[in-house]
This record gives structure tokens, sequence and C-alpha cells, in this order.
């Protein structure tokens, strides 16, 4: 016998060929848990971009006579999975990209994030289909997003303890405060909703927002103390806006309490300041200029435009445009959303700068 025969065309088991498929399967995951930022923003960008579409269905509906049903306020139902599940996803990342600098500590494992990640998206799985069929699948779903914040809180508590020495820990203590109040808002909504105390749920958002979300936002707009970006600038603009829609919110909620002040500050303020805020974070972890370029700058005016329409619809409500006005909004917060997203997508799966 030759032992030199020919062997059968093809490339047997275990070859390159499978090992480098095997090899492609892992490497996204890989890079996104190379630093705790990009499997929050990741996370975070999957829930926001679901959200978005969910939303945008519910608007086109009853156009087309086939109006969703609602257990939950539409507006209210909105305004718990942004505040309190999809945003704080994207504050975390940028909580875990400043901690290292001011507390002096290498930074966190991405993996010990994967759990609390989880539970805040699987609870705002489960809370979403629970708006529209059942109460109780709701606050489930909320009192897990809850469980996922504490979670949270407490691995950026146990990191500021351990570094309770470093001088820039007092920067992490109001983030800290925040993000354990935004848990303890969230816990409040979910027992609110399972007990059918409408007040009560309304009084939990206010304090999760305002007491949570807001300060945390404000705790990272700026996190290294930098100055702002001359006006001029696509930058400055990116940097000034959010305070313009934080202002719009809080004036609407303190002067006009029957006007929705929702859009401008889940929408107008932490949009904008999570579009611009996790953009730089990205492309400079990932070795690449902090710029803001068209596909960002066009998902901002984008987002604007949503928000300035979901101002508008209730004031015009009583002429029968608000619908339209409001699947206007649906519409362009949506591709804003997922233009941002999926330019965003690539700085997260690139090796950070200095990686192999």
């Amino acid at each position: 016998m030759n032992p030199f025969q020919p062997q059968a065309a093809g490339l047997p088991s275990g070859s390159f060929g499978a090992r480098r498929g095997a090899a492609f399967r892992v490497q996204p995951l890989r890079r996104l848990l190379a630093a705790p930022h990009r499997l929050a923003f990741a996370v975070g960008g999957v829930l926001l971009l679901a959200s978005a579409l969910w939303w945008a269905l519910a608007q086109v509906a009853p156009a087309l006579g086939l109006p969703l049903p609602w257990l939950l306020d539409p507006a209210l139902a909105q305004a718990w999975l942004l505040g309190v599940a999809v945003w704080p996803l994207f504050l975390v990342g940028l909580l875990w990209d400043a901690l290292p600098r001011w507390l002096g500590c290498p930074p966190l494992a991405a993996r010990l994030l994967a759990v609390p990640l989880a539970l805040v998206a699987g609870g705002a799985g489960l809370a979403v289909p629970g708006f529209h069929v059942s109460t109780p699948l709701a606050a489930l779903g909320l009192a897990a997003v809850a469980v996922g914040l504490a979670l949270l809180a407490g691995l950026v508590g146990l990191t500021v303890l351990e570094h309770r020495s470093a001088p820039g820990h007092v920067h992490a203590l109001p983030a800290l405060l925040a993000l354990a109040v935004l848990a303890l808002g969230t816990w409040a909504g979910a027992l609110a909703l399972a007990l059918g105390q409408g007040l009560a749920l309304q009084l939990a958002l206010q304090a999760a927002l305002w007491l949570g979300l807001v300060p945390l936002a404000v705790a990272l707009a700026r996190p290294d103390g930098a100055s702002l970006t001359p006006s001029g600038s696509r930058q400055g603009v990116l940097q000034r806006l959010p305070w313009l829609w934080l202002g719009t919110a809080a004036g609407l909620t303190l002067l006009h309490p029957d006007v929705p002040a929702q859009p401008a500050l889940l929408m107008g303020c932490l949009g904008t300041l999570v579009m611009g805020r996790a953009t730089a974070v990205s492309l400079r972890q990932a070795g690449r200029p902090p710029r803001i370029g068209h596909a960002v700058w066009f998902s901002a005016c984008a987002a604007q435009g949503a928000v300035l329409a979901a101002l508008l619809a209730p004031s015009v409500a009583p002429l029968q445009a608000g619908g339209g006005l409001a699947l206007l909004a649906a519409q362009f917060w949506l591709g804003a959303v997922a233009l941002w997203a999926w330019h965003l997508r690539p700085s997260l799966l690139r090796l950070p700068a200095g990686g192999h």
C-alpha cells in the first residue's frame, strides 16, 4: 500500500477552518468583555433599540386599526423603561470608565457585571409585555430591574470602600448614592404597581428620575472636570443641549405639571448626553480620536426632532393631529437610536488601544 496515496478532498475535523470559525464566533464576546463599559454599552444599546422599536410599533398600531391594550399609561410605561432600565446601563458604563481614574484602581473585570446587567435587561423584557397584559408581570420585571441596579450599586460601593483612601473617592460618592436611590425608587415602583397604587407609582417614578437618574447623569457629564468645548463645534453643541433639555424638563415639572416633561428629560437630556459621552468614551478606548462624526451628529439632530414632536403632540391632540406627531416622534427616535447604535458597534468590537 502506498502510504502517500491522495486523501479525500476537504479539511478534516478540527482543522484550521473549523478552529477559525470557532474563534470568529468567540471574538466579539471576548472583545465586549475587554472592558466593563463595553458590556454595559452593548446591553444598553440592544435595550435602547428594542425599546425604540416597541414604542414605534405602539404608535403605529392605532393607525393600522390594531391598538395595543395598555394596563398602564403609555407615557408612564415608556418613562419607566427608559428611566430605570435603558439609560442607567449607559451611565453605569460611563461610571466604570471613570472609576479607575477617580480611585487609581484597575478596571473591574467586565464579567462581574454580567449578572446585574442581565437582571436589568431581563426585567425590562418582562415589564414591557406586562405593561400591556399583566400588572403582576410588569411588577416582577421592575423588581428584577431594581435587584440588578442594587447589585451594580453594591459593586460600585465595594470598589469605593476598597479604595476609600484615594483622593478621588469623593467624586464617586455622589454617583454611588444616586445609583442606590435609583434602585430604591425602582423597587418602590414595583411594589406600588403590584399593589395597584397609581399615585405611589407616579411618586416612585419622580423620585427615581429626579433623585436618582438625574444626579447620576450630572455626576458623569464631565467626570474629569474638563471645560466645555467651544459652542461652535459639534461636540460643544452636544455638551450644552442636555442642560437645555434638563432645564426645560424641570420647568415643565414645576410650572406646568399637566404637560408631560418625560420627553425633554429622557429623550432630550439623557439621550443627547449619552450619545455624546458614550461615543467619546468608546472611540477613546478603541484608540480612535473622540470626534463627533456625521452619523452621530445626524442621530443627535433626529433625536432633537423627536423630542420636539413628542412635546408638541399633547398640545395639538384636540386638533386631531396629536397622533400624527406622536408617530412622527417615534419614527425619528427609532431612526436616531438605530443609526447611533450601528455607528457605535465597531468601536465596541475593536480591541482596546494596546490590546492584543
